[in-house]
């Protein structure tokens, strides 16, 4: 009796080495070009810690923020390999499937701050979300942070492009959905939400604005493009001759 209890807190003592073992595998690593978080479960902070030296920021975390999040760990099957231009996406994606986002404060100084997206400071995200360009905007289409942009339209108006929009994110809960508006004119559409709702959404416009099908050249224009490609191809071949004549004679 006394050996099988020895045997139990024998192996129940290297089942809590191994889990502190398997704790430890779990740190973040990174170096100045890829960051890689294990497989396993990690606190939402030490998700925006690590996230935050690796890429060089500032990230202000309240823990009233975090402990109203919709979890407070992230849980990985497999591991996250991720150079400088993808973590922010991913991070992003990570931190809003427990309801926070990451507001910028001021990108200038690298400065932003998690806030949870349905707590009492969530409308104040969208409110203050920082003005990005639409290539900016389409350059991140998986980032998940408030963004406001100016979409210029070309052959549509605004009301068109409204209301084609608004059955498909006019969402009710916080984040999922868009605000739409107008700069008092025809020919531009507001757009402030999520950057990945934005994203989607311009991409809709564009193709009820006809701006994802490449413009065809005028005539004229492909006629003096042809032309102009004959000339660079006459002087390409002129260049060629001249070189090998040069060799030929440096050879004599």
């Amino acid at each position: 009796m006394i050996r099988s209890s020895l045997t139990v807190l024998l192996i129940a003592g290297l089942g809590a080495q191994e889990s502190q073992v398997a704790a430890k595998a779990q740190v973040i690593r990174f170096d100045a070009t890829t960051m890689v978080i294990p497989a396993g479960q990690h606190e939402l902070r030490a998700l925006i810690d690590a996230s935050a030296r690796f890429l060089q920021r500032n990230i202000l975390c309240d823990d009233n923020e975090l402990a109203a999040a919709r979890r407070h760990t992230v849980e990985l099957q497999s591991p996250l390999t991720l150079d400088v231009k993808v973590c922010e996406e991913a991070l992003s994606q990570l931190l809003y499937s427990c309801d926070v986002v990451l507001v910028p404060r001021d990108l200038d100084k690298g400065l932003y701050e998690a806030i949870h997206l349905q707590g009492p400071r969530g409308r104040e995200a969208f409110n203050n979300a920082p003005r990005r360009s639409v290539e900016a905007i389409l350059a991140q289409p998986h980032l998940q942070q408030p963004v406001t942009t100016v979409l210029k339209l070309r052959q549509v108006n605004v009301t068109v492009a409204t209301n084609s929009l608004r059955p498909f994110f006019a969402q009710a809960a916080l984040g999922q959905g868009l605000t739409l508006g107008t700069n008092g004119t025809n020919d531009a559409l507001i757009l402030t939400g999520l950057q990945s709702r934005v994203a989607d959404a311009i991409s809709m416009v564009h193709k009820i604005d006809g701006d994802d099908e490449p413009a065809a050249p005028a005539p004229a224009e492909a006629k003096s493009l042809a032309a102009q490609i004959a000339a660079l191809e006459r002087s390409v071949q002129e260049l060629t001759q001249r070189i090998a004549a040069l060799e030929l004679a440096g050879k004599k």
